[in-house]
Protein backbone atom coordinates (compact mmCIF):
# COMPACT_ATOMS: atom_id res chain seq x y z
CA UNK A 1 0.00 0.00 0.00
CA UNK A 2 2.78 2.46 0.90
CA UNK A 3 4.49 1.76 -2.42
CA UNK A 4 1.35 2.76 -4.30
CA UNK A 5 1.10 5.91 -2.19
CA UNK A 6 4.71 6.83 -3.00
CA UNK A 7 4.11 6.14 -6.68
CA UNK A 8 1.02 8.36 -6.73
CA UNK A 9 2.96 11.06 -4.88
CA UNK A 10 5.70 10.85 -7.51
CA UNK A 11 3.12 11.17 -10.28
CA UNK A 12 1.65 14.23 -8.53
CA UNK A 13 5.14 15.76 -8.50
CA UNK A 14 5.44 15.03 -12.23
CA UNK A 15 2.02 16.61 -12.80
CA UNK A 16 3.04 19.75 -10.93
CA UNK A 17 6.21 19.75 -13.04
CA UNK A 18 4.09 19.69 -16.21
CA UNK A 19 2.16 22.67 -14.86
CA UNK A 20 5.41 24.49 -14.10
CA UNK A 21 6.70 23.82 -17.62
CA UNK A 22 3.53 25.35 -19.02
CA UNK A 23 3.94 28.45 -16.88
CA UNK A 24 7.52 28.71 -18.13
CA UNK A 25 6.32 28.35 -21.73
CA UNK A 26 3.70 31.05 -21.14
CA UNK A 27 6.41 33.51 -20.12
CA UNK A 28 8.76 32.45 -22.93
CA UNK A 29 6.42 32.24 -25.93
CA UNK A 30 4.38 35.16 -27.19
CA UNK A 31 0.67 35.01 -27.93
CA UNK A 32 0.19 32.81 -30.99
CA UNK A 33 -2.30 33.43 -33.78
CA UNK A 34 -4.66 30.53 -33.03
CA UNK A 35 -5.25 31.98 -29.57
CA UNK A 36 -7.07 34.93 -31.15
CA UNK A 37 -10.03 33.13 -32.70
CA UNK A 38 -10.55 30.96 -29.62
CA UNK A 39 -10.73 33.99 -27.33
CA UNK A 40 -12.63 36.11 -29.87
CA UNK A 41 -15.28 33.40 -30.23
CA UNK A 42 -15.46 32.95 -26.45
CA UNK A 43 -15.85 36.72 -26.02
CA UNK A 44 -18.77 36.78 -28.46
CA UNK A 45 -20.45 33.91 -26.62
CA UNK A 46 -19.90 35.69 -23.29
CA UNK A 47 -21.67 38.74 -24.77
CA UNK A 48 -24.75 36.65 -25.59
CA UNK A 49 -24.18 35.51 -29.17
CA UNK A 50 -24.90 31.87 -30.04
CA UNK A 51 -22.51 29.71 -32.04
CA UNK A 52 -23.79 28.38 -35.38
CA UNK A 53 -26.91 30.55 -35.15
CA UNK A 54 -25.44 34.06 -34.94
CA UNK A 55 -22.07 33.25 -36.51
CA UNK A 56 -20.49 30.26 -38.21
CA UNK A 57 -17.55 28.20 -37.03
CA UNK A 58 -16.53 24.71 -38.22
CA UNK A 59 -15.49 23.58 -34.74
CA UNK A 60 -17.20 21.89 -31.81
CA UNK A 61 -18.52 24.22 -29.09
CA UNK A 62 -17.14 23.00 -25.77
CA UNK A 63 -13.73 24.72 -25.72
CA UNK A 64 -15.27 28.05 -26.67
CA UNK A 65 -18.03 27.77 -24.08
CA UNK A 66 -15.52 26.90 -21.34
CA UNK A 67 -13.48 30.00 -22.17
CA UNK A 68 -16.67 32.08 -22.37
CA UNK A 69 -17.61 30.88 -18.87
CA UNK A 70 -14.18 31.90 -17.57
CA UNK A 71 -14.64 35.33 -19.14
CA UNK A 72 -18.05 35.72 -17.51
CA UNK A 73 -16.75 34.68 -14.09
CA UNK A 74 -13.31 36.34 -14.02
CA UNK A 75 -13.46 38.83 -16.85
CA UNK A 76 -11.11 38.69 -19.82
CA UNK A 77 -7.59 37.93 -18.62
CA UNK A 78 -4.68 36.26 -20.33
CA UNK A 79 -3.56 35.02 -16.92
CA UNK A 80 -6.84 33.17 -16.36
CA UNK A 81 -6.55 31.29 -19.65
CA UNK A 82 -2.93 30.49 -18.82
CA UNK A 83 -3.87 29.01 -15.46
CA UNK A 84 -6.65 27.01 -17.12
CA UNK A 85 -4.04 25.42 -19.39
CA UNK A 86 -1.80 24.75 -16.39
CA UNK A 87 -4.60 22.89 -14.64
CA UNK A 88 -5.27 20.87 -17.82
CA UNK A 89 -1.59 19.88 -17.94
CA UNK A 90 -1.66 18.71 -14.32
CA UNK A 91 -4.89 16.74 -14.74
CA UNK A 92 -3.61 15.25 -18.00
CA UNK A 93 -0.60 13.65 -16.32
CA UNK A 94 -2.63 12.26 -13.41
CA UNK A 95 -5.30 10.78 -15.71
CA UNK A 96 -2.67 9.27 -17.99
CA UNK A 97 -1.04 7.48 -15.07
CA UNK A 98 -4.46 6.27 -13.94
CA UNK A 99 -4.65 4.23 -17.15
CA UNK A 100 -0.96 3.40 -17.59
CA UNK A 101 -0.72 1.77 -14.17
CA UNK A 102 -3.39 -0.75 -15.21
CA UNK A 103 -1.23 -1.97 -18.10
CA UNK A 104 2.21 -1.29 -16.63
CA UNK A 105 2.11 -1.61 -12.83
CA UNK A 106 4.76 -0.42 -10.45
CA UNK A 107 7.50 2.07 -11.10
CA UNK A 108 7.54 1.21 -14.79
CA UNK A 109 4.21 2.97 -15.19
CA UNK A 110 5.54 6.00 -13.33
CA UNK A 111 8.62 6.07 -15.57
CA UNK A 112 6.45 6.10 -18.70
CA UNK A 113 4.79 9.29 -17.44
CA UNK A 114 8.07 11.18 -16.96
CA UNK A 115 8.19 12.52 -20.57
CA UNK A 116 4.76 14.09 -20.02
CA UNK A 117 6.43 16.79 -17.93
CA UNK A 118 7.69 18.22 -21.22
CA UNK A 119 5.22 16.65 -23.64
CA UNK A 120 1.84 17.27 -21.98
CA UNK A 121 -0.39 19.17 -24.45
CA UNK A 122 0.01 22.68 -23.09
CA UNK A 123 3.73 22.22 -22.48
CA UNK A 124 3.98 22.38 -26.28
CA UNK A 125 1.12 24.73 -27.17
CA UNK A 126 0.54 27.06 -24.21
CA UNK A 127 -2.91 28.43 -25.13
CA UNK A 128 -6.46 27.01 -24.81
CA UNK A 129 -7.29 24.74 -27.71
CA UNK A 130 -9.75 21.97 -28.53
CA UNK A 131 -7.11 19.27 -29.11
CA UNK A 132 -5.84 19.27 -25.50
CA UNK A 133 -9.43 19.57 -24.26
CA UNK A 134 -10.63 16.50 -26.15
CA UNK A 135 -7.54 14.54 -25.02
CA UNK A 136 -8.05 15.09 -21.31
CA UNK A 137 -11.80 14.48 -21.60
CA UNK A 138 -11.17 11.13 -23.31
CA UNK A 139 -8.69 10.24 -20.55
CA UNK A 140 -11.24 11.26 -17.91
CA UNK A 141 -13.97 9.08 -19.38
CA UNK A 142 -11.64 6.11 -19.87
CA UNK A 143 -10.60 6.33 -16.22
CA UNK A 144 -14.24 6.42 -15.15
CA UNK A 145 -15.10 3.50 -17.44
CA UNK A 146 -12.22 1.44 -16.06
CA UNK A 147 -13.27 2.35 -12.51
CA UNK A 148 -16.88 1.34 -13.08
CA UNK A 149 -15.86 -1.92 -14.74
CA UNK A 150 -13.43 -3.02 -12.00
CA UNK A 151 -14.78 -1.55 -8.77
CA UNK A 152 -18.00 -1.71 -6.83
CA UNK A 153 -19.59 1.70 -7.44
CA UNK A 154 -23.07 3.02 -6.97
CA UNK A 155 -25.58 3.33 -9.79
CA UNK A 156 -25.50 7.13 -9.62
CA UNK A 157 -21.71 7.24 -9.92
CA UNK A 158 -21.74 4.82 -12.87
CA UNK A 159 -24.52 6.80 -14.54
CA UNK A 160 -22.73 10.13 -14.15
CA UNK A 161 -19.52 8.55 -15.43
CA UNK A 162 -21.38 7.53 -18.57
CA UNK A 163 -22.70 11.04 -19.08
CA UNK A 164 -19.13 12.32 -19.43
CA UNK A 165 -18.63 10.14 -22.53
CA UNK A 166 -20.39 12.75 -24.66
CA UNK A 167 -18.02 15.56 -23.67
CA UNK A 168 -15.23 14.61 -26.14
CA UNK A 169 -17.78 14.83 -28.98
CA UNK A 170 -18.61 18.37 -27.91
CA UNK A 171 -14.90 19.24 -27.77
CA UNK A 172 -13.78 17.97 -31.20
CA UNK A 173 -16.05 16.16 -33.63
CA UNK A 174 -13.56 14.06 -35.59
CA UNK A 175 -12.14 12.56 -32.38
CA UNK A 176 -15.08 12.71 -30.00
CA UNK A 177 -17.78 11.07 -32.11
CA UNK A 178 -15.69 8.00 -33.04
CA UNK A 179 -14.75 7.71 -29.36
CA UNK A 180 -18.40 7.80 -28.27
CA UNK A 181 -19.21 5.14 -30.87
CA UNK A 182 -16.43 2.88 -29.56
CA UNK A 183 -17.60 3.36 -25.96
CA UNK A 184 -21.16 2.45 -26.96
CA UNK A 185 -19.94 -0.72 -28.72
CA UNK A 186 -17.82 -1.75 -25.72
CA UNK A 187 -20.56 -1.07 -23.16
CA UNK A 188 -23.26 -2.84 -25.20
CA UNK A 189 -20.99 -5.85 -25.66
CA UNK A 190 -19.85 -6.18 -22.05
CA UNK A 191 -23.13 -5.02 -20.51
CA UNK A 192 -25.69 -6.85 -22.59
CA UNK A 193 -24.41 -9.13 -25.37
CA UNK A 194 -21.42 -10.93 -23.87
CA UNK A 195 -23.48 -13.09 -21.52
CA UNK A 196 -25.68 -14.26 -24.38
CA UNK A 197 -22.76 -15.05 -26.67
CA UNK A 198 -20.31 -16.49 -24.18
CA UNK A 199 -22.87 -18.00 -21.82
CA UNK A 200 -24.43 -16.94 -18.57
CA UNK A 201 -21.99 -19.08 -16.58
CA UNK A 202 -18.85 -17.48 -17.98
CA UNK A 203 -17.04 -15.45 -15.40
CA UNK A 204 -19.85 -15.77 -12.86
CA UNK A 205 -17.61 -16.78 -9.95
CA UNK A 206 -17.18 -14.61 -6.88
CA UNK A 207 -20.77 -13.44 -6.36
CA UNK A 208 -20.46 -13.05 -2.62
CA UNK A 209 -21.58 -9.75 -1.17
CA UNK A 210 -18.26 -8.93 0.37
CA UNK A 211 -16.14 -9.54 -2.74
CA UNK A 212 -14.88 -6.83 -5.03
CA UNK A 213 -15.19 -6.81 -8.80
CA UNK A 214 -11.49 -7.29 -9.23
CA UNK A 215 -11.96 -10.78 -7.83
CA UNK A 216 -14.26 -11.75 -10.69
CA UNK A 217 -17.82 -10.69 -9.91
CA UNK A 218 -19.00 -10.47 -13.50
CA UNK A 219 -22.57 -9.78 -12.42
CA UNK A 220 -21.56 -6.53 -10.72
CA UNK A 221 -19.48 -5.61 -13.76
CA UNK A 222 -22.55 -6.00 -15.93
CA UNK A 223 -24.72 -3.91 -13.64
CA UNK A 224 -22.20 -1.11 -13.43
CA UNK A 225 -21.61 -1.09 -17.18
CA UNK A 226 -25.33 -1.02 -17.86
CA UNK A 227 -25.71 2.05 -15.67
CA UNK A 228 -22.70 3.53 -17.45
CA UNK A 229 -24.40 2.84 -20.77
CA UNK A 230 -27.56 4.50 -19.53
CA UNK A 231 -25.46 7.54 -18.65
CA UNK A 232 -24.00 7.60 -22.16
CA UNK A 233 -27.51 7.55 -23.64
CA UNK A 234 -28.63 10.31 -21.27
CA UNK A 235 -25.58 12.39 -22.16
CA UNK A 236 -26.29 12.06 -25.88
CA UNK A 237 -29.94 13.01 -25.39
CA UNK A 238 -28.94 15.95 -23.18
CA UNK A 239 -26.44 17.19 -25.76
CA UNK A 240 -29.01 16.93 -28.56
CA UNK A 241 -31.60 18.82 -26.51
CA UNK A 242 -29.08 21.53 -25.54
CA UNK A 243 -27.96 22.03 -29.14
CA UNK A 244 -31.54 22.01 -30.40
CA UNK A 245 -32.71 24.61 -27.88
CA UNK A 246 -29.74 26.94 -28.36
CA UNK A 247 -28.34 26.98 -31.88
CA UNK A 248 -30.62 24.54 -33.66
CA UNK A 249 -29.63 21.06 -34.81
CA UNK A 250 -29.55 21.98 -38.48
CA UNK A 251 -27.19 24.89 -37.84
CA UNK A 252 -24.94 22.61 -35.78
CA UNK A 253 -24.91 19.93 -38.49
CA UNK A 254 -24.29 22.46 -41.27
CA UNK A 255 -21.26 24.06 -39.60
CA UNK A 256 -19.66 21.23 -37.60
CA UNK A 257 -19.98 18.47 -40.21
CA UNK A 258 -20.88 19.80 -43.66
CA UNK A 259 -18.73 22.94 -43.57
CA UNK A 260 -15.86 21.26 -41.73
CA UNK A 261 -15.76 18.32 -44.17
CA UNK A 262 -15.42 20.71 -47.12
CA UNK A 263 -12.18 22.03 -45.61
CA UNK A 264 -10.46 18.64 -45.84
CA UNK A 265 -7.61 18.32 -48.34
CA UNK A 266 -8.47 14.65 -49.07
CA UNK A 267 -4.85 13.42 -48.73
CA UNK A 268 -3.82 10.03 -50.08
CA UNK A 269 -2.85 7.11 -47.84
CA UNK A 270 0.82 7.63 -48.69
CA UNK A 271 0.63 11.34 -47.84
CA UNK A 272 -1.07 10.57 -44.55
CA UNK A 273 1.08 7.67 -43.34
CA UNK A 274 4.21 8.02 -45.49
CA UNK A 275 6.28 9.85 -42.86
CA UNK A 276 8.13 6.92 -41.35
CA UNK A 277 9.91 8.81 -38.57
CA UNK A 278 6.93 8.71 -36.13
CA UNK A 279 6.42 5.01 -36.87
CA UNK A 280 10.08 4.32 -36.14
CA UNK A 281 9.94 6.24 -32.86
CA UNK A 282 6.80 4.36 -31.88
CA UNK A 283 8.39 0.98 -32.60
CA UNK A 284 11.45 1.95 -30.56
CA UNK A 285 9.25 2.91 -27.60
CA UNK A 286 7.23 -0.31 -27.83
CA UNK A 287 10.40 -2.41 -28.03
CA UNK A 288 11.87 -0.59 -25.02
CA UNK A 289 8.69 -1.12 -23.00
CA UNK A 290 8.60 -4.83 -23.92
CA UNK A 291 12.22 -5.32 -22.90
CA UNK A 292 11.56 -3.55 -19.59
CA UNK A 293 8.65 -5.88 -18.88
CA UNK A 294 10.79 -8.92 -19.73
CA UNK A 295 13.93 -7.86 -17.86
CA UNK A 296 13.36 -10.40 -15.06
CA UNK A 297 13.33 -13.19 -17.62
CA UNK A 298 16.78 -12.04 -18.73
CA UNK A 299 18.31 -11.72 -15.26
CA UNK A 300 21.57 -13.18 -16.55
CA UNK A 301 21.79 -10.40 -19.15
CA UNK A 302 22.32 -7.14 -17.24
CA UNK A 303 22.35 -5.10 -20.46
CA UNK A 304 18.63 -5.72 -21.06
CA UNK A 305 17.54 -3.18 -18.44
CA UNK A 306 19.97 -0.58 -19.79
CA UNK A 307 18.84 -1.20 -23.36
CA UNK A 308 15.17 -0.89 -22.43
CA UNK A 309 15.66 2.43 -20.64
CA UNK A 310 17.76 3.69 -23.56
CA UNK A 311 15.07 2.76 -26.06
CA UNK A 312 12.30 4.35 -23.99
CA UNK A 313 14.12 7.62 -23.34
CA UNK A 314 16.19 7.65 -26.53
CA UNK A 315 13.67 9.33 -28.89
CA UNK A 316 12.98 12.07 -26.34
CA UNK A 317 16.67 12.71 -25.67
CA UNK A 318 17.59 12.74 -29.37
CA UNK A 319 14.73 15.08 -30.28
CA UNK A 320 15.59 17.42 -27.41
CA UNK A 321 19.27 17.44 -28.35
CA UNK A 322 18.56 18.19 -32.02
CA UNK A 323 16.18 20.98 -31.01
CA UNK A 324 18.77 22.52 -28.69
CA UNK A 325 21.52 22.31 -31.29
CA UNK A 326 19.31 23.90 -33.94
CA UNK A 327 18.30 26.74 -31.64
CA UNK A 328 21.85 27.54 -30.48
CA UNK A 329 24.04 26.80 -33.48
CA UNK A 330 21.94 26.63 -36.63
CA UNK A 331 19.28 29.28 -36.08
CA UNK A 332 18.87 31.87 -38.82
Amino acid sequence: MWRQAVQWLTVCVLAVGAGAVHQWQTGRIGVLGDYAYVVDTAWRIAQGEVMYRDFGLPHSPLTFHVQATLIKVFGFSYGVTAWYCTVVNVVYVVLTYGLVRVLVPGWSGVALCVPLVWLAPHSIYPHPFYDPDVCWLVLLNLNLLQWVATRRVGAVVAFLGGVTAVLPALAKQNVGYPYVALVVVAVVWWGWLRERWVGAGAGSRGEGKGESKTEGTAELDVVGLRWFGAGVAAGVVGAVVWLGLTCGLWNYWRWVFVSASRRLARPTILETYGNYAPWARGLVLVLGWWLWQQRRNFANLPWVSTASVTLILGPFVVTSAITWLCEHFFSV
